[in-house]
């Protein structure tokens, strides 16, 4: 399996499209929120995913892994998404290294 990753728009992907690149009905989509994903197998969860992330970065792209890790199969490219990831990802790790601090 191929695992360069096709990219696609956003605004007007649609959840036959993304099971068509990876040839399967149900994957992970990187989330907004905490460097997570959600599962997705449906078109009505597609629609709400997408719909939460086009609202905050309207100009997202796609990155669609076909036979890539599950955390990889989709993700969100944005420069302002990735610099709001980035942010939170360090602010996590500075919270939890100043608990680990006062043990």
């Amino acid at each position: 399996m191929s695992k360069l990753a096709k990219k696609i728009e956003l605004q007007t992907s649609t959840y036959a499209e993304v099971c068509e690149i990876l040839g399967k009905e149900r994957f992970h989509a990187e989330n907004l929120e905490g460097g997570s994903s959600m599962t997705i197998d449906n078109q009505e969860t597609f629609e709400y995913w997408k719909s939460g992330v086009v609202s905050r970065y309207p100009n997202a792209r796609l990155a669609v892994t076909k036979g890539g890790f599950w955390f990889e199969e989709v993700r969100i490219e944005d420069d302002f998404f990735q610099a709001s990831a980035k942010a939170s990802s360090e602010s996590r790790f500075a919270y939890l290294s100043g608990i680990g601090d006062s043990y």
